[in-house]
């Protein structure tokens, strides 16, 4: 199901026994989204080094499945 707080209400409330269980769509943005946030700090704090250069376009690398 979507994560939204409404439908997870629904179903517990209607469907006591159900187990929940989220798409994958959903679960696979927010990891994304968290893999963003931490390549983006990481960004902030090595820019002008080495190591920030090595994370530069690194994002769609990151993202990929190998």
């Amino acid at each position: 199901m979507d994560m939204s707080q409404a439908y997870i209400q629904a179903v517990r409330e209607r469907a006591t026994n159900a187990r929940i269980v989220f798409d994958r769509f959903h679960v696979q943005r927010l990891a994304h989204d968290a893999l963003d946030e931490v390549r983006r700090d990481q960004m902030r704090k090595l820019v002008g080094t080495e190591e920030g250069k090595a994370i530069k376009k690194t994002r769609w690398a990151l993202h990929k499945n190998p």
